[in-house]
């Protein structure tokens, strides 16, 4: 079976972001605090992929992994408030991610 999860580097923001732009928002981006961060495994089905034959992705191939870490990214950011997605890694087609030590 194909790898079916992208692990994504999570982080909450800083309390104190600086000064802030006419919209509202941190000037420069939303300042991660680095010491908060976790690995976080997000398990998914490939929308595309309905009724077809393996509606699991495999996030193993490149191309798979970026498209579906860009459509997960916001959803998992809204539904986890204060938490930011700092990267996302794709697995190897072991299921194993890079860099992994303990997850």
């Amino acid at each position: 079976m194909a790898p079916s999860a992208l692990l994504f580097v999570v982080c909450q923001a800083l309390a104190n972001q600086g000064p802030l732009d006419v919209n509202g928002f941190p000037a420069g981006g939303v300042k991660l605090d680095d010491a908060t961060c976790r690995n976080e495994i997000v398990q998914m089905l490939d929308r595309n992929a309905v009724g077809s034959v393996a509606p699991e992705p495999d996030f193993a191939d490149p191309y798979v992994c970026n498209r579906m870490a860009m459509v997960e990214t916001g959803h998992w950011e809204q539904t986890h408030p204060g938490w930011y997605v700092k990267q996302v890694k794709c697995p190897r087609p072991d299921g194993t991610f890079p860099g992994d030590l303990d997850v």
